[in-house]
């Protein structure tokens, strides 16, 4: 699958870069990760060699809104990652069965 190359919200521009699973990246706990966004960096990392497409999707969009809510000052308390999965889920699932959406929300 090929990634698109920036993803742009408001003032800042964000590079997605495609990287390879070996060696994995790591969360500062330790934990394998299929994605990564580096704010101070303005950059999205992104495993896109993983399948199917559809987590591939799903990762992207999980690190987009990552990217929005700290843009946003969005803090969350708990649960960061279940919230945005969650979110990623949700907003893919309504694209896909309503593709009105695009064209309505863009005007």
């Amino acid at each position: 699958m090929k990634l698109p190359k920036t993803f742009d919200y408001g003032h800042l521009k964000y590079e997605i870069i495609e990287t390879q699973a070996d060696p994995p990246m790591r969360s500062e706990d330790g934990r394998e990760l299929s994605g990564w966004h580096a704010q101070g960096k303005g950059k999205l990392f992104i495993h896109a060699d993983r399948s199917p497409d559809e987590y591939v999707r799903f990762v992207l969009m999980h690190e987009i809104l990552h990217a929005i809510t700290s843009a946003q000052g969005i803090v969350f308390p708990d649960n960061e990652e279940a919230i945005i999965d969650g979110l990623a889920f949700g907003i893919i699932q309504a694209l896909h069965q309503n593709p009105w959406m695009h064209d309505f929300f863009s005007e």
